[in-house]
C-alpha cells in the first residue's frame, strides 16, 4: 500500500512539474539531496512518534541491525 502511494505521488509531482523540471533542474536536484540528508539526520535519532517512526523513516532508510528503536516492516 505505501508504494503505491508513493507512486501515485510521483506521478502526480512528475506531471504537475514536468515543465519546470525540464527548465530548471537544479533546484530539484538540491530539494532532493536537502531531504535526503534531513531523512538521514532523522533516521540516526530516536523518535518516539510511531507514525513517522514505522511509515515514514522505514520507507526511505534501509534497516539498521545496530538499532534497536525502530521497528522494521517486511
Amino acid at each position: 500500500m505505501l508504494f503505491i502511494i508513493a507512486l501515485v505521488i510521483a506521478v502526480l509531482f512528475s506531471l504537475s512539474c514536468a515543465g519546470a523540471l525540464r527548465k530548471h533542474p537544479t533546484p530539484f536536484y538540491i530539494g532532493g539531496a536537502v531531504l535526503s540528508a534531513a531523512v538521514y539526520a532523522l533516521s540516526l535519532m530516536h523518535i518516539e512518534t510511531p507514525f513517522v517512526r514505522e511509515y515514514l523513516l522505514n520507507i526511505v532508510t534501509p534497516p539498521n541491525s545496530n538499532s534497536t528503536h525502530r521497528s522494521h516492516i517486511r
